[in-house]
């Protein structure tokens, strides 16, 4: 099963450990994509970057939509996307956020055509100076995604439920934390039947 995987940074493996300019990342076996890259069952292509929030302008689309075309044979689109649109969306707001995923459907019609796996990222665990709205507006953010996966026939998977840890930055997913995603995204391509 070919995967394509669209994200931010902790698709793409960011380790906060190592710089303060997003340059840096994690070895492939060490992330998410690249451990079940690594099961024999899947192909996976890690399209994640840095920062990234749902697509919202035109580039946005156009990036997505030559993405999926160049992408035709993938088997799965899988989209986890949502933290940095509640740190850079001021106000915060989750059905904003959510708004933003159905645009994306909407403007993206290929994605329309091929199996959507919307994945509601671990949501971050910031102390609350300067973030009370994102934080408030995060615990909103499952449902809202889950309502739009479900009107626009993708599947729908909250991996904030999966207890992935994170780096003391409260955000990045750690190497045991990448490991758990991977491990928790494979049961549920093998109990749905891949």
């Amino acid at each position: 099963m070919k995967i394509l995987c669209y994200g931010d940074s902790n698709t793409y493996g960011f380790d906060p450990r190592l710089t303060a300019d997003f340059s840096d990342r994690l070895p492939k076996a060490a992330r998410w994509t690249g451990i079940l890259d690594s099961d024999p069952r899947f192909s996976v292509v890690n399209a994640g970057l840095n920062g990234r929030q749902f697509p919202h302008d035109r580039a946005g689309f156009a990036y997505l939509a030559k993405l999926l075309a160049d992408n035709s044979d993938a088997d799965l689109v899988v989209i986890m996307l949502g933290t940095n649109d509640l740190f850079m969306m001021h106000p915060a707001d989750c059905r904003a956020i959510a708004a933003r995923a159905d645009a994306m459907f909407e403007a993206v019609p290929a994605l329309l055509e091929r199996r959507v796996l919307l994945i509601c990222p671990p949501l971050p665990n910031l102390r609350p100076d300067g973030f009370r709205r994102a934080l408030a507006e995060a615990k909103g953010l499952s449902a809202a995604l889950a309502e739009v996966a479900a009107a626009r026939g993708a599947e729908f998977v909250d991996a904030g439920l999966w207890g992935c840890a994170v780096y003391p930055d409260d955000v990045h997913l750690t190497e045991a934390g990448h490991m758990t995603f991977a491990r928790r995204l494979a049961d549920y391509l093998t109990d749905s039947g891949q």
